[in-house]
């Protein structure tokens, strides 16, 4: 099995922060996705069967035809991913081009206010049949 752990690109060029409890676009800092680092050092750990790849589209300030690309060459069975509150339709976006290029990937995202909130959960999960799964909690 490969697992992608994927950080979604810049949104209209401006970095975003899609960390717990600190999710929205900024100006000037791109910050590590600590998150996502962690829970592919998790998956690394506990899952000693899969295979992890991580993608920085952010950080690495990916175009689309890059990111294709590469998770073409990977071509995962899983994708995890976080997403901005302010910038969901564009993070969720990238997730579901991922469902097209290969429908059966499943995908799982997180969002710290999201998650904290049964309601927008339900919501995000029947308006973007791209998330498969969604984590409610960072443990």
């Amino acid at each position: 099995m490969k697992v992608l752990v994927f950080n979604p690109p810049r949104v209209n060029g401006y970095p975003v922060v899609r960390e717990e409890r600190f999710e929205h676009k900024d100006f000037e800092v791109i910050y590590p996705p600590l998150t996502l680092l962690y829970c592919a050092a998790q998956i690394r750990h506990h899952l000693r069967d899969v295979e992890v790849f991580f993608i920085d589209a952010m950080g690495y300030n990916l175009k689309l035809s890059k990111i294709k690309r590469m998770f073409m060459e990977i071509n995962p069975d899983v994708v995890v991913s976080r997403f901005a509150f302010d910038t969901y339709r564009d993070d969720l976006g990238i997730l579901g081009r991922m469902k097209k290029w290969k429908p059966e990937v499943i995908v799982i995202t997180r969002n710290k206010i999201v998650g904290d909130t049964p309601e927008l959960m339900e919501r995000y999960l029947r308006e973007f049949p791209q998330i498969d799964y969604f984590v409610t909690s960072e443990q």
